[in-house]
């Protein structure tokens, strides 16, 4: 049998940088390891790890071709529309995909689409 890894890595304009650290290390709690000015580690507490490297904006997806075309991910946390609410706050991108279960929020600068779903 087959098993999904807990390691993704995308790229995001760096100019996006402040924004994607805010939501991952205040919003959902990750602890954040820099190996280069270029890539920042951030770790979840089931050992998951999201490895974001930044680059300039020609060199990304945009917003529009990340949302038509993209993998979309997911987060389970206790309360999603605390946590997608706090993400949009800190500069990420509210998504509105037709179903009203689970709140959308998109990383700006380029960056993946993320369903904020329920943990229990």
């Amino acid at each position: 049998m087959t098993t999904f890894g807990k390691n993704m890595l995308w790229s995001v304009d760096r100019a996006q940088r402040a924004v994607v650290r805010r939501g991952f290390e205040v919003v959902l709690g990750c602890a954040r390891r820099s190996p280069s000015d270029a890539l920042d580690l951030f770790d979840f507490d089931d050992h998951a790890m999201v490895a974001v490297s930044y680059r300039d904006a020609s060199s990304v997806l945009t917003a529009a071709q990340q949302h038509d075309g993209g993998a979309w991910l997911e987060f389970f946390v206790a309360d999603p529309e605390s946590i997608a609410d706090s993400l949009v706050r800190e500069g990420f991108i509210r998504v509105t995909d037709g179903q009203t279960s689970h709140p959308y929020v998109q990383v700006p600068g380029g960056g993946p689409v993320f369903r904020i779903a329920h943990s229990g």
